[in-house]
């Protein structure tokens, strides 16, 4: 008995080929729940301890200071990752109208001498 498919030239699926197939989707389906609760395990811990809860600014007012002189003295920056949130950023300062904290947002600064911006 030929095992092709009438008019196709090609063999169809065996059972073996079936078989493989579910062990795989089956064993992917394990790792994804595994992955899935330990996720949510992490999460939920994460919710619970608030680490960040309590963070503070551990800056006097003259140190502050120092900083905002240094950056005034730059006359741009060059903001390789992260321009869709400084966008969102000003935004959110307009539409507050610099209310509370709304002028300020987190963000990192490196030198030019240890950047390098590679092409897409």
């Amino acid at each position: 008995m030929d095992a092709r498919r009438p008019g196709t030239g090609h063999r169809g699926f065996g059972l073996v080929e079936i078989l493989v197939v579910l062990v795989v989707l089956a064993l992917g389906g394990v790792l994804l729940l595994r992955y899935v609760g330990s996720t949510q395990k992490t999460v939920e811990k994460f919710q619970q301890d608030r680490p960040l809860a309590n963070a503070r600014l551990m800056a006097d007012r003259a140190s502050i200071q120092f900083l905002q002189a240094q950056f005034a003295g730059i006359p741009f920056l060059y903001i390789a990752d992260g321009h869709h949130r400084c966008a969102a950023a000003g935004r959110i300062y307009q539409a507050r109208q610099g209310a509370g904290q709304s002028a300020f947002f987190m963000s990192v600064s490196f030198p030019h001498h240890q950047v390098r911006i590679l092409p897409y």
